[in-house]
């Protein structure tokens, strides 16, 4: 056991063992090995503050060209309401159908598609949008939007894009061809004309996951480099663009309300000469985990960083670079990052500023906020990481624009592809 001194923070320790077996006999030492120490309490931070963007969380709007206008019950309708259409299929295959519907007053939807609803498990407030790309059949398809608890004069409106192997697309809108109580709807107003405009379909919008960076200068050889970051939901740091270690998916998943972790990487070989450039592309992770199998009270919030990079001189001297008011951000080209849902990219958004020191004016200042967790400790556990690539053991195409590839096994991770198409062109994985 150690009896020596304590140790303190940011300390490298050397050690060996050696073992005495049960009758007395004692092994040579190991080889000697060691560790490093982490920040033991809030000051060791050095005055690093808890940073995020300026943009305001607006509510999610239905987009506008699938949507169909406003309808309604033509006569005296009993409540509740039932608003109800049927439409016809091809054979091709469907990949998608992304549908987005909206009510005129406060009430519960229940949208089903040949019987099968839109499910949120664990959801308070279920968001009126879903893929019922699996809920649709070659033919006859029913589509029902009950309004349990709506009053008889609430109006609807729906849109749903549908799109089929062979890269066609058919669009269902509500229109005064549907039924309502099995009654024929009339239109109110077209879609996003008064007196019901368009439809929220979710009371926050997605942010676009977020570039923060900043800029420092090294006059002086560098014996160490270590970075100390946590970014709340999923950070990846990089320094001068190259990434800071092997990890993926950090931090590990907490309650923040209690405690979140924070990741230590060794990045001496990553300080140049000269002017340099701390950049960070962050996400929701699961602090901002606003979709898919949660309710809002499980959302945290916004998310935001806390970093601090600690450079130890030839000199002897220490210089540190901590989040602060002087970090800027940008929008990255993935438009939605979710844990369940996927990512949203458009890459016609990316851009490279974030590899190299210098600011355009599309950097905006980053803005201090409160912490986004009590209290700090380091991820003691091994991290998530690419560990191989799986190339597919069989693929065929079902479509003139759809494929399927077979990987022989489950997995969890990230799918590699290379592509040649016209700018704008829409690839779903």
């Amino acid at each position: 056991a150690y009896a020596g001194t304590p140790s303190g923070s940011n300390q490298r320790i050397h050690w060996r063992a050696r073992i005495r077996d049960e009758i007395g006999v004692v092994s040579e030492w190991s080889e000697a090995t060691w560790f490093e120490t982490g920040l033991r309490n809030e000051e060791q931070w050095q005055g690093a503050r808890w940073i995020s963007c300026t943009r305001q969380r607006s509510p999610e709007l239905a987009p506008r060209e699938p949507m169909g206008p406003w309808i309604g019950s033509a006569e005296q309708s009993a409540s509740p309401l039932e608003f109800r259409t049927v439409f016809h299929l091809p054979e091709t295959p469907v990949v998608y159908a992304g549908a987005w519907w909206g009510t005129s007053t406060a009430t519960p939807v229940t949208c089903t598609v040949n019987g099968y609803g839109a499910k949120y498990t664990f959801r308070r407030v279920a968001p009126n949008y879903t893929d019922f790309a699996f809920n649709l059949r070659p033919g006859e398809n029913t589509l029902s939007l009950q309004l349990p608890k709506s009053s008889t004069d609430c109006a609807i409106t729906f849109g749903m894009r549908i799109v089929f192997a062979d890269g066609t697309e058919q669009i269902l809108r509500s229109s005064p061809q549907w039924t309502v109580a099995s009654l024929p709807a009339q239109e109110i107003c077209g879609y996003g004309a008064s007196p019901h405009g368009v439809a929220t379909v979710y009371s926050v919008a997605p942010l676009p996951a977020t570039w923060y960076k900043t800029d420092f200068t090294v006059d002086h050889p560098v014996e160490s480099a270590r970075l100390m970051i946590c970014g709340l939901g999923y950070h990846e740091p990089y320094l001068n663009g190259k990434k800071a270690g092997d990890h993926v998916l950090d931090p590990g998943q907490t309650d923040y309300e209690e405690v979140a972790l924070y990741q230590v990487f060794d990045v001496t070989r990553l300080v140049q000469d000269g002017s340099n450039t701390l950049s960070v592309l962050l996400g929701d992770g699961w602090y901002n985990q606003d979709r898919g199998f949660c309710t809002p009270g499980l959302a945290y919030g916004k998310p935001g960083l806390r970093a601090l990079l600690r450079l130890s001189l030839a000199d002897g001297s220490t210089r540190t670079v901590i989040t602060d008011d002087g970090w800027r951000w940008r929008a990255s080209g993935t438009l939605r990052s979710n844990v369940y849902l996927g990512d949203h990219m458009d890459f016609r958004r990316e851009h490279d500023e974030w590899t190299r020191p210098g600011f355009s004016d599309a950097w905006q200042p980053a803005r201090i906020v409160p912490p986004l967790s009590p209290r700090l400790a380091a991820q003691d556990f091994p991290p998530t990481r690419k560990i191989r690539t799986l190339p597919p053991i069989k693929q065929w195409q079902i479509g003139d624009h759809t494929w399927v590839f077979d990987l022989g096994q489950n997995i969890s991770g990230w799918v590699r592809l290379r592509i040649q198409e016209p700018e704008g062109s829409v690839v779903r994985v």
